[in-house]
């Protein structure tokens, strides 16, 4: 979970003491912009990471925007394990033949090869990577990969985020200062 919040932006109240609703107005946008950006580097973290589509990472998401009564936002990334169709496989769909399952789910290591694992389609149209569970032909079970939440309990992850979210509310804090004292 990564939180922004007003601490640590007096100097806003201190150069504008006369005025303290335009200093909540600059805070909400600063932390507003500092959070959006929080949520899109660690998007962008986690497709660097993992063979992943954007989609994949953003719908874990949950994001609490502030409000005028609340000058803090939350973004929290909840979720299960992922199929592991949906990273990185080849064969993509179904062979007519048994073909080998390669997988990579990290980027920058090579493909695994699955030995025992096949893709095939289910009966509700579901296309994934499969094990058998004895010799027989039934049970099977879909094979998984990491969660994107794991991703982000990494320190060198979090604190890329949490840099980001820092640089933004900085840079937007002064712009929205100039923004007022400009106009």
């Amino acid at each position: 979970m990564i939180k922004i919040s007003e601490n640590g932006l007096e100097q806003v109240d201190k150069i504008l003491k006369d005025l303290p609703n335009v200093a909540k107005d600059i805070k909400l946008r600063a932390v507003r912009r500092a959070a959006l950006a929080a949520k899109a580097e660690a998007s962008r973290q986690g497709r660097n990471r993992y063979n992943l589509k954007s989609e994949e990472i953003n719908k874990t998401f949950e994001f609490t925007k502030p409000n005028k009564n609340n000058i803090s936002a939350t973004l929290v990334s909840t979720g299960e394990r992922i199929r592991l169709m949906k990273y990185k496989v080849n064969p993509k769909n179904v062979p007519k033949k048994r073909r080998v399952v390669k997988v990579s789910v990290i980027k920058g290591q090579g493909m695994k090869t699955l030995e025992s694992a096949f893709v095939a389609k289910m009966q509700n149209g579901t296309v994934g990577v499969f094990q058998r569970l004895g010799r027989e032909r039934v049970p099977i079970k879909q094979l998984y990969g990491p969660s994107v939440p794991q991703l982000f309990k990494e320190p060198t992850v979090k604190n890329a985020i949490l840099k980001k979210a820092e640089d933004v509310l900085e840079n937007r804090i002064t712009h929205e200062l100039g923004r007022y004292i400009g106009e």
